[in-house]
């Protein structure tokens, strides 16, 4: 997908990412590069493996069912960086060969958390806490391959949710309470058996609403305005703008 500036270290692309954006990936340097400031850049394991292709918007990843792209400089990052913001990640993907017996990743942190395929062209998804330290993991979503899908999972620090396409999925949801676990491994886009295409991934120090999610999924590459979340709050006050962020972004809500 389109860049949103340029600048960038190492030779890609960069932005100035709302506080709550950890990483961006949109692939068009042909090069996965990390767009936010932060410059968690990957690389392709095995490096002569790697293949861009037209995207949702630009360029995108393809992966063989081999290939994959190591982040890491996001092992041992605090996904959620406040308990009481969340964590998001949005991604966009296209299947072009159905996943083996076990399933193939999408993006995602052993141990942590995981978005993929099942064998039955399905979406799983799911997260680690503190409190349970297994992998919760959930399906029974399919989607049709050979097509671009959006997919985010919002979780708020105790509840998961899943969103297909701009819609939550209703019967997706986790009674995962606590931080998302710290792991030292890296995250990793592709590979495990994943044949297709990846674009514009993106993860969040904050649960999305349903009107960013929406707004991702008909803008891929659009930004969303992230307002600081007010500290102290007047349990009396319903709802506060201040127009600071470009945007009419209300004040202290996830």
């Amino acid at each position: 997908t389109a860049a949103a500036s340029s600048g960038g270290g190492g030779g890609g692309s960069s932005s100035t990412a709302p506080p709550a954006l950890l990483a961006r990936f949109d692939f068009d340097s042909a090069f996965p590069f990390d767009l936010t400031q932060h410059h968690f850049d990957g690389s392709w394991t095995p490096a002569k493996r790697e293949q861009y292709v037209d995207g949702v918007h630009g360029k995108a990843a393809r992966f063989d069912g081999k290939s994959q792209i190591n982040v890491d400089g996001l092992a041992n990052a605090k996904w959620d960086k406040d308990s009481n913001l969340g964590f998001s990640v949005s991604c966009w993907y296209r299947q072009t060969s159905p996943a083996g017996a076990q399933g193939a990743r999408i993006v995602g942190v052993e141990g942590s958390w995981r978005i993929g395929v099942n064998s039955r062209d399905e979406i799983v998804a799911g997260i680690s806490t503190g409190a349970d330290p297994n992998m919760n993991e959930f399906s029974g979503i399919p989607v049709s391959r050979n097509h671009w899908h959006h997919v985010v999972i919002s979780y708020t620090g105790k509840k998961l949710q899943l969103f297909v396409d701009g819609v939550s999925e209703p019967g997706f949801s986790s009674r995962d309470v606590g931080a998302v676990r710290q792991v030292a491994r890296t995250m990793v886009m592709g590979g495990d058996g994943f044949i297709g295409d990846v674009d514009e991934v993106r993860i969040y120090q904050r649960a999305l609403t349903v009107r960013q999610i929406v707004h991702l999924y008909r803008e891929p590459t659009s930004e969303i305005m992230l307002a600081p979340p007010i500290k102290q709050q007047d349990p009396n006050l319903l709802v506060d703008y201040n127009f600071n962020h470009g945007d009419v972004a209300e004040i202290g809500r996830a």
